[in-house]
């Protein structure tokens, strides 16, 4: 049934439709929300139009009638579909069915599917293959795909693969010449029982030693050894007829001998020395793993007083028993006032001017502040010491745990190298520093592998006697998970094994078919207190040229796991859980030609390499790992590396084939870890390498390591539980762009853990813009919600979030897309901007933005009263001294002049302390009118403050941050207040717009507005409810003109130069590299006048257009800055 096209989403068959672009032209797919039925996808005048074709009790197909008339009933697809093109334009649709958008060939999953051929065809006579050999391969594929492999090693799936490949065409060859024999078969069981075989040579010679020790005179043993040629299924019956005689043997000549001996002279001992069993006394197999000792910390810093570095001092870090020090060397007496228990030191405070000074805040002294010899010695002591206060935390509740994530290709071949390095986090890249972190064990160890060469049980006894050996922790089995050679393991410190819950583990194959184990994922989900994870270890398909498959895998992936709430399941697993991992072979190439590729490894130039990496390619065009995040890669590809050979460059890039010639197997990063996380949560990364002295496999053991936080699963101010009634979630407007070529009304549903049930919206009654491609649904506060959370506790309600899912009213309420909001930072007494992007099973499929806040009453607390592990790092620009403002004393009013709020849905860690939750400043939302394709300004009152632009659009009417970001989030917009210099880099349509006054019928200087500067805001009163509502004396307002290069210098003396390089990326949309730059030293505006090309090339802006706008935005303020 090629017009079947199965396991696809709504806005792929969308997208297949729309390339089709001939009226008629239709498909059929799965539903996703009815067991059983289908969905009839029909395109007609650039819409597509669905119709639900449901199974009645007997299993029979009717199309779901939207007059209620009783519709004929098929018994299959095909009988239905051939029906209905026949009755042309009398079919009850909205056109007739005239063309079949088939499954594409590249889709068929039918073809082998790694670089070692499995399960291939012997192409070399392919005339030869009659439809015998077809349906015999198909069967034993059938069957294979049903056998539980995982208590077997690597090496005995790939000699099933032999047979099935070659050995049983030489057995049906040999079958049809009248042979009895199997030879193939005969091959396969050889080469299983060969150990076997040995193990019974070994037996039955311990048996005749054993028989002698019963026999005054000693037999000569004989047996026949078998080998491959003599070997059969009658001579192994032979060799177990054999131990069988030498058993019975053995009993008979014991008895004998017993009977003979064991009465007689019982008295009489022979003159034996009597043996001390005392001396053979050995230690317990099973005994406490002493504690690695971890050595102090030792970092030379200069005392930094009134701005200028002064003396030398020596910082030592001693994580052990909890203490700082702070040594200088005229003074080598440690006392109170060089000395820091871990108690006293209340924050870490980065230096936005200088990336190697560090302000240390501690209890009952002043401030110290100290010049460190580099960024990387300054990030390495604030590790350090957060290592240190969460050893030593006092506190019920840990706030902060480790987690190491491992995934290695082992190639199956049997390994024989230690994996210290590996769980160390020692090798190439971004590693763990190795003389006191690389000592510290992880609080998970979570370890994925593909092509594994050992059974499950005897590959989780070698990695927990690797951790017994390398961190001296005896770690305890969270779970195991296992798909043929595709294994997970999660091991956690015994500690913490009360605190895991809901542990669940599923699988999916991605093989031929789908049916074959060979390739998919494993993956594990837990609770770790009140913080949700889930672990996925996958190997997608193989070759440069399969990407589309490996893109379809993932989506396969998503959709086949079966994993949390059950109540969530119109959710896939990356918005369920707050944290996502997803690693192991992906298999993703560097597509360039060998030889280019090896020059450039052997010049050291991997970023250049790494731009031509598919898996980055693939995320900038949002094919898939959409909204997934990975630290930057600074280590060697890892595959296809020579077994067994010692070196950097050693890699074995050409395969011979001795059906279909030489293959090329550019190097690349295969092996990747990647993350996506809630937004409004701590998620840092610390280490990403790989293990480069473990030689057995053709890959690279890879490493990484993050410190992510823990949410508590307890409400720990009792007080807050009086009186829950005060305390509402408001969400005054919501907006929608949905990706979608099919007309609809669409319902919200806000789903919680706080909440106490699943609640609704009403449908939406406007859509607030029509864009080609989008369908703009909107909510007013009249359609919304108001929601009461169970509890009101300030502290719990910051670590919690609300998902949405948007859902059609009609129909079989598919949903359209899904989000997750973070209510963190979401206290104030108005309303506060949000935007999201919205996913699907994979896809992007649009943008939610809008405004919300928690409200509670004036008497309420306004500030959390705890403070995490991970809080105590923070930047110059961030922190506040508690000293300068009374702790009760509102501050909402200063918010609304520049409120800082997490960017979502990144919130991880470019670097050691610094989130990638670093607030960018975001107006208020100001309330206007909105028209569709009409760019309107708000009233003159309201001219003080920026617009928020909620729909930038391009000449063809697609929002252009929506297609072109590389980022989910469209870029932080600038607080209130003066605009900005060096905006003038930004385009028309990507440039936060300046509002424009109304400008009456009449008037002069008015100007035709362009297409590619339209704008719609939002809206927040009934009257924008339709375009009539405005006031017919007003005409809509046009966009200033560009100003000449002559004019923009004038025009410099009334902006506001950005007073920090967060506020200046947050004017050009371009906050996901705040991060990058101060990482990288690039934390002062002053600093930025010799900012080059090349520098973004080396801090990883790969994006082009981006890296031109920086510059010359750079360019514009130089203007002022030099006169």
């Amino acid at each position: 049934m090629a017009f079947l096209h199965k396991g696809i989403s709504r806005l792929q068959a969308e997208k297949r439709l729309l390339q089709n672009k001939e009226d008629g032209s239709f498909l059929i797919r799965e539903s996703e929300t009815v067991p059983g039925a289908y969905v009839l996808c029909l395109l007609c005048q650039g819409r597509v139009h669905k119709y639900r074709i449901l199974p009645d009790l007997d299993g029979k197909l009717s199309v779901q009638s939207e007059n209620s008339l009783l519709e004929p009933r098929f018994v299959d697809l095909s009988h239905l579909v051939q029906e209905y093109m026949k009755r042309g334009d009398k079919n009850g649709l909205v056109c007739a069915m005239k063309k079949i958008v088939a499954v594409e060939r590249s889709e068929k999953l039918d073809e082998p599917d790694s670089d070692d051929d499995d399960f291939e065809a012997n192409a070399a006579d392919p005339s030869a293959r009659h439809n015998t050999v077809s349906t015999l391969r198909m069967q034993f594929l059938k069957n294979f795909a049903r056998l539980d492999l995982s208590k077997t090693e690597g090496e005995f799936m790939t000699i099933l693969k032999q047979y099935i490949d070659e050995g049983q065409d030489e057995d049906l060859v040999s079958m049809k010449a009248g042979n009895t024999k199997l030879p193939g078969l005969q091959k396969l069981l050889w080469t299983i029982a060969k150990p076997l075989v040995k193990e019974f040579d070994n037996f039955l010679l311990k048996m005749g030693l054993v028989r002698d020790l019963f026999s005054d005179v000693p037999k000569e043993q004989k047996w026949k050894e078998l080998e491959a040629e003599n070997f059969g299924v009658e001579e192994m019956s032979n060799k177990f007829n054999e131990c069988k005689a030498a058993l019975e043997d053995l009993q008979a000549g014991a008895q004998d001998f017993l009977k003979n001996y064991g009465i007689k002279d019982q008295g009489s001992h022979g003159d034996y020395t009597e043996i001390d069993f005392d001396m053979m006394k050995t230690a317990p197999f099973l005994q406490s793993v002493p504690q690695q000792p971890i050595p102090e910390a030792i970092f030379e810093v200069r005392a930094v007083k009134h701005g200028k570095p002064m003396g030398r001092v020596t910082l030592k870090v001693d994580v052990q028993t909890g203490r700082l020090f702070a040594v200088k060397p005229s003074k080598d007496i440690l006392d109170a006032s060089n000395t820091f228990s871990h108690e006293k030191i209340l924050q870490l405070i980065k230096k936005s001017t200088d990336n190697c000074r560090l302000d240390i805040v501690i209890e009952g002294k002043k401030t110290f502040t100290y010049q460190f010899e580099s960024v990387h010695a300054r990030e390495n002591f604030c590790q350090h010491i957060c290592q240190m206060k969460s050893m030593h935390s006092t506190a019920e509740e840990i706030d902060q745990v480790s987690i190491f994530i491992g995934t290695w290709n082992m190639g199956t071949a049997p390994f024989t190298e230690s994996l210290n390095s590996w769980v160390r986090c020692q090798g190439a890249g971004k590693i763990r520093e190795p003389l006191v972190m690389g000592v510290i064990p992880h609080d998970l160890y979570v370890i994925g592998t593909q092509e594994s060469s050992l059974t499950e049980k005897d590959w989780v006894n070698c990695l927990k006697a690797q951790l017994r050996l390398s961190m001296s922790i005896d770690p305890e089995i969270v779970c195991v998970c296992s798909l043929w050679g595709i294994r997970l393991v999660v091991f956690t410190k015994a500690e913490h094994q009360h605190r895991i819950s809901h542990v669940e583990h599923s699988s999916v194959k991605t093989g031929i078919a789908n049916a074959l184990g060979n390739k998919g994922a494993v993956a594990i989900s837990m609770y770790f207190n009140g913080t949700s994870i889930c672990f996925i270890n996958s190997h997608l398909a193989s070759r440069s040229e399969r990407l589309a498959r490996r893109n379809q895998n993932y989506r396969d992936i998503i959709k086949g796991l079966s994993l949390g709430q059950k109540h969530l399941n119109v959710f896939d697993v990356t918005n369920q859980f707050h944290h996502v991992f997803w690693f192991g072979d992906l298999n993703y190439r560097v597509e360039e030609n060998i030889h280019c590729v090896l020059n450039k490894l052997q010049e050291g130039d991997i970023d250049s390499l790494l731009i031509l990496d598919q898996l980055k390619m693939t995320q900038d065009c949002k094919d898939a790992f959409v909204g997934f995040r990975e630290e930057a890669i600074t280590f060697l590809p890892t595959y296809r590396m020579e077994r067994g050979a010692k070196g950097k460059l050693v890699y074995n890039w050409r395969k011979v084939k001795k059906t279909t010639g030489d293959r090329i197997n550019v190097p690349s990063w295969c092996d990747r870890v990647m993350w996506r996380s809630y937004p409004g949560t701590f998620i840092e990364n610390i280490a990403y390498g790989c293990a480069d002295d473990i030689l057995s496999s053709d890959h690279r053991p890879v490493f990484s390591s993050f410190n992510i936080g823990i949410a508590s699963q307890f409400i720990t101010n009792r007080e807050s539980l009086v009186d829950q009634t005060s305390v509402r979630i408001i969400f005054d407007l919501v907006q929608a762009e949905i990706r979608t070529c099919s007309s609809q009304y669409f319902v919200l549903e806000f789903y919680s853990n706080c909440l106490p049930n699943v609640i609704s919206s009403n449908p939406n009654k406007t859509f607030y813009a029509e864009i080609a491609g989008l369908c703009c649904p909107q909510w007013t506060k009249d359609s919304l919600p108001e929601l009461h959370p169970i509890f009101g506790d300030r502290d719990y309600l910051e670590e919690q979030h609300i998902l949405i899912a948007i859902r059609t009213r009609d129909g079989d309420h598919e949903s359209y897309g899904e989000c997750v909001v973070t209510l963190k930072d979401m206290y104030s007494v108005q309303p506060e901007p949000f935007e999201y992007m919205l996913t699907h099973l994979g896809d992007e499929t649009g943008i939610i933005r809008g405004k919300m806040h928690i409200y509670t009453p004036e008497s309420a607390p306004r500030r959390r009263s705890s403070k995490k592990v991970y809080e105590l790092v923070s930047i110059d620009t961030e922190y506040h001294d508690p000293e300068l403002y009374l702790v009760d004393s509102p501050r909402l009013e200063k918010l609304n002049e520049g409120r800082y709020v997490n960017a979502p849905p990144f919130n991880g860690f470019s670097g050691a302390g610094y989130p990638e939750t670093n607030p960018a400043p975001i107006p208020a939302l100001p309330p206007t009118t909105t028209s569709v394709a009409t760019q309107v300004y708000p009233p003159d009152s309201q001219l003080s403050g920026d617009p928020w632009p909620f729909g930038i659009t391009d000449k063809q009417g697609v929002l252009t941050s929506f297609e072109t970001s590389t980022d989910p989030m469209l870029g932080a917009l600038p607080r209130k207040g003066k605009p900005y210099m060096g905006q003038s880099s930004l385009e028309v349509g990507q440039r936060p717009m300046l509002p424009a006054p109304v400008t009456p019928v009449g008037s002069t200087g008015t100007s035709k507005m362009t297409e590619s500067a339209v704008f719609s805001f939002s809206s927040s009163g009934p009257e924008s409810a339709s375009a009539e509502a405005r006031d017919a004396s007003m005409a809509p307002p046009v966009p200033t003109p560009r100003k000449t290069k002559h004019q923009s210098d004038a025009g410099y003396a009334h902006l506001k130069k950005p007073d920090t390089v967060q506020e200046w990326l947050g004017c050009l949309g371009l906050s996901e590299y705040t991060n990058t730059f101060i990482i990288n030293g690039w934390d002062s505006i002053s600093y930025l006048g010799y900012l080059t090309n090349d520098d973004l090339v080396n801090m990883h802006i790969r994006n082009p257009k981006h890296r031109d706008r920086l510059l010359r935005s750079l360019q514009d303020m130089n203007l002022k800055f030099t006169g």
